[in-house]
């Protein structure tokens, strides 16, 4: 066991070090901390002066892995993220240390103008493996994201690492209109994750009823049987 503890400190710092090993050596935690504290305040000149300053990337990850973009998104800071935009050599589609890119955030937050100007005016990616765009949207029930996402030709079913899906996850919120537009745009219901779940499933263990039983209706018009419930 303490041979385990060992392995796992070494490889926490290893981590941790590997986060800043794309920061040039002028780059000192105190700046970056700096830097961000400005981009949470939307504060567009603190940050012009952290990157003017200090000379700092505008892909400078913080101590704690967040990218600038996605970063002023989570945060609702709009114009220190414009601003980060028009930042020659900013990364438009850099992730965070949990893979979550500036279109992903804006689909979580149902902005769907922010989302059409990065994908259609500044060429960010509209999807990606693992958790996508659409998955984010679709948590949110954010229709007309979800809406602008498939008309860019993105995977409905797309899959989270543990194969999740959109639908799934809209299921699981009771965003019935959400689950509604997925399936009209094939969907595919019948589709588990890892751990065996099906939509309906994650519909039925967080009491969204009337998404269960339309879902359920559904599946016997299409395989020609009822759903067999799982037991939990």
């Amino acid at each position: 066991m303490r041979l385990l503890s060992i392995l796992l400190t070494c490889v926490s710092i290893f981590i941790t070090s590997s986060l800043y090993a794309q920061n040039s050596k002028d780059e000192t935690i105190p700046e970056i901390d700096t830097f961000f504290r400005y981009i949470s305040f939307d504060d567009v000149e603190g940050v012009k002066k952290s990157l003017k300053n200090n000379s700092l990337s505008p892909n400078t990850l913080s101590k704690y892995g967040d990218a600038p973009l996605p970063y002023a998104v989570k945060e609702d800071s709009y114009k220190v993220f414009k601003y980060l935009l028009q930042v020659p050599d900013i990364n438009i589609d850099m992730e965070n240390k949990s893979t979550e890119n500036a279109v992903m955030m804006l689909a979580f937050k149902g902005k769907l103008d922010l989302v059409k100007m990065m994908v259609d005016d500044l060429g960010a990616e509209p999807e990606k493996d693992g958790w996508a765009p659409l998955h984010y949207a679709a948590t949110n029930g954010h229709l007309e994201v979800v809406q602008y996402l498939i008309s860019k030709e993105v995977d409905v079913d797309a899959q989270s690492p543990s194969d999740t899906t959109p639908l799934m996850m809209a299921a699981r919120y009771g965003h019935i209109k959400v689950v509604k537009y997925l399936l009209d745009h094939e969907a595919d219901l019948s589709l588990h994750n890892t751990q065996d779940l099906t939509a309906i499933d994650f519909a039925l263990m967080n009491n969204q009823k009337e998404i269960a039983d339309g879902l359920r209706s559904r599946w016997k018009k299409l395989y020609g049987t009822d759903y067999v419930i799982k037991p939990r």
